[in-house]
């Protein structure tokens, strides 16, 4: 019997399945990793896996109220589920009585329930029933992680490096939302699940304070959502990277940009791009106006599924009366230059001891300020 196709993006691929160990010898950007790393030591090169971060666990209304599903991420696998009320609960997958995969119970008045021996857990990772072993003690519970959900998506924040906690540290920042969203003067108007990238988080941080690549990967006009370029159209990139000075795990870059047609500047192409990454590149959120017209927002997603390998995921929003296609055009123009950068990406190693020189941007502060992320997060 024929195999049934498998398209980019589709969520059965990653939720609840078993992956390949490394994407860096696969053909395009979001296909599934096949074959092994072309450098042994590749993953040795850069720092451990998964910083501290909210990260990305599923879509919304990929769980329904009384459902549960198993998603694969951060080196481990967790039970993400919803409570007859609508509260998201993030578990682990494995439960601690004796290692039974919870998702493959039932749920029970919004409760899931294990396969095993019937222990019911609330989205708290509380013990709520056990009727088989009536000496359940309240000190007996599921690993639990914070939950936020914005953006139409569920998001766990991975804190403490890992380690096991039945009662985990507050998330020192929430997952950021653009004000228009809340108040509805930006409405949703696409996302796009880009699969797997075999990259390390750190490199779209980094990516940020690389000026010199920009002229290099990102110099001429593309197509929108292609990778063909437009004949005697070039970009002309001027940026700059900064701290933010009341949020230390946000930096910002900006990109003023001006189109050269044959040689020719034209100052009415100019345009700025504000880039606020939130955290160590796990949430970017990126910024363009035009005037009279108001403001796309779109937000690019990093998830560390295993080392090496980053699901993707961009949603983006717009003010109401910005016309679609102009929407489509920008958003597809991000796509376009996206796709460069991670063909370097999947290919590279890190240097711990770069060569720079001083046309280099602050690839030292940035990695200053990405050790922050693997610091213990205090109670």
């Amino acid at each position: 019997m024929a195999q049934p196709l498998r398209f980019i993006g589709d969520p059965r691929r990653f939720i609840g399945e078993r992956r390949p160990r490394d994407p860096s010898a696969n053909g395009g950007v979001g296909e599934a990793p096949r074959g092994e790393t072309p450098w042994a030591g590749r993953e040795a090169t850069y720092p451990p896996p998964y910083p501290n971060a909210w990260y990305a666990l599923a879509e919304s209304r990929e769980i329904r109220r009384g459902e549960s599903r198993r998603v694969d991420a951060l080196g481990q696998s967790f039970a993400v589920f919803r409570d007859d009320d609508g509260k998201v609960g993030v578990l682990d997958a494995f439960c601690p009585h004796l290692g039974a995969d919870l998702t493959k119970g039932t749920m029970d008045k919004g409760r899931i329930v294990c396969p095993f021996h019937a222990w019911t857990f609330d989205t708290d990772g509380r013990v709520c029933s056990a009727k088989f072993h009536p000496n359940i003690k309240d000190s007996h519970r599921a690993r639990s992680w914070p939950v936020e959900e914005k953006l139409g998506l569920i998001f766990l924040f991975w804190g403490m490096n890992g380690r096991a906690s039945t009662t985990p540290a507050k998330p020192p920042y929430p997952v950021p939302e653009h004000p228009g969203l809340p108040s509805g003067e930006l409405v949703h108007r696409g996302r796009r699940d880009a699969g797997l990238v075999g990259t390390h988080i750190v490199e779209f941080a980094e990516n940020s304070v690389d000026f010199a690549h920009f002229a290099n990967l990102h110099g001429r006009m593309n197509i929108p959502w292609t990778e063909l370029a437009v004949p005697f159209v070039e970009i002309c990139h001027d940026v700059k990277w900064e701290q933010d000075p009341d949020h230390e795990h946000v930096v910002r870059f900006q990109d003023d940009v001006l189109l050269s047609v044959a040689g020719r500047k034209i100052a009415k192409t100019a345009g700025r791009a504000i880039v606020a990454l939130h955290g160590p590149g796990s949430i970017a959120e990126f910024r363009i106006s035009i005037p009279e017209l108001g403001e796309v927002v779109m937000y690019h997603l990093h998830t560390p599924v295993e080392p090496l390998t980053q699901r993707v995921r961009f949603e983006w929003f717009a003010s109401k009366k910005m016309p679609r296609l102009l929407v489509h055009y920008i958003v597809g123009s991000w796509m376009s230059q996206w796709q460069a950068d991670v063909k370097i990406w999947k290919h590279k190693i890190y240097r711990e001891k770069p060569l720079l020189t001083k046309d280099d941007g602050p690839v030292h502060r940035v990695r200053a300020w990405f050790e922050q992320f693997y610091e213990p997060i205090a109670d």
